[in-house]
């Protein structure tokens, strides 16, 4: 692994040099790992315990999930559908609230029709 990585860094140098960049290279290694540690270090629990309560909500019932896809067909969004959050993998937090936050007006409309309350999501 370590001739791949030093491989790596050799052709990135070469293709800098190529191209006449003066700026100096960092090699890190195991960036998802480093990834990992910054987001377990940010305390995100008040609002992920928000927005995974409104993912469980639409993503755990079957009829919710179903509905909600059909909601997003007739919005036609660019999206059919939110994933869904495991507390275990630290990787489909990012992915959850990146989803999240771009279907959150088509999401409060769906939990408004449910009944629920929204104004924490919309703040």
């Amino acid at each position: 692994m370590r001739g791949q990585k030093n491989g790596l860094v050799g052709m990135i140098r070469k293709k800098m040099q190529d191209e006449n960049v003066t700026g100096e290279l960092t090699a890190y290694h195991c960036i998802i790992h480093q990834e990992s540690l910054c987001g377990k270090a940010l305390k995100m629990d008040h609002v992920m315990s928000i927005i995974t309560g409104a993912v469980n909500f639409i993503r755990a019932r079957g009829l919710n999930h179903r509905q909600f896809k059909s909601f997003l067909a007739e919005l036609n969004s660019d999206y059919g559908d939110l994933p869904s959050h495991t507390e275990v993998r630290w990787l489909s937090q990012g992915k959850v609230l990146e989803r999240f936050l771009e279907l959150r007006e088509a999401i409060c409309e769906f939990l408004e029709s449910k009944g629920k309350d929204t104004s924490e999501l919309r703040n």
